[in-house]
């Protein structure tokens, strides 16, 4: 039993070490310069927490970042239904993307003698996709909201270009602040 444990760790190990390298190796150097001012390469001082302290109480940040949690919000909330909506109502074959592919994936591992049993017993399809199909999405819908949500926190690109964050500071979210 412990030389198949060690076996496993044998085959997971590049897995970890990349992981390490090209995830948490990366944050622990933005934790370290967000809690320094640095001058130049020589020349750093320990601030610890001051930044975060300043920017949480800038008005300004926290009107971006209000938007930006609107802007996901209503973007997540249009989005999830629509996508369930068309995967549901096209037929299962045929190229899609994004996020109508994520719940597309997610209706399909919805067992059909389950749907049958419940047709059967009288359920119409609204009950039948409350209670059957829309339970066994969840762990699906959750991946898409996460998916989703830091593609709407990554908007910085759409914004700067279209408006500079204007009129005025109106659409200035936490990626262009």
């Amino acid at each position: 039993m412990r030389r198949r444990n060690n076996r496993a760790w044998l085959g997971v190990a590049p897995v970890v070490l990349i992981v390490a390298f090209s995830a948490v190796l990366p944050l622990m150097t933005v934790v370290n310069y967000s809690i320094q001012d640095i001058f130049d390469l020589n020349t750093r001082i320990f601030v610890g927490f001051d930044w975060y302290r300043e920017t949480l109480r800038d008005p300004r940040f926290l009107d971006a970042l209000l938007r930006q949690f609107t802007f996901s919000a209503t973007v997540l909330a249009i989005e999830i239904p629509l996508g369930i909506l068309v995967a549901k109502s096209l037929p299962r074959t045929g190229a899609r993307t994004g996020m109508f592919l994520i719940l597309l994936a997610g209706m399909v591992g919805v067992p059909e003698d389950q749907m049958k049993a419940a047709t059967l017993l009288g359920a119409n399809a609204w009950h039948r996709f409350w209670r059957i199909v829309l339970p066994r999405m969840k762990t699906v819908m959750i991946i898409a909201l996460v998916i989703r949500t830091v593609e709407c926190f990554k908007i910085f690109d759409i914004l700067y270009v279209m408006t500079r964050g204007g009129p005025g500071v109106a659409t200035k979210s936490i990626s262009v602040y």
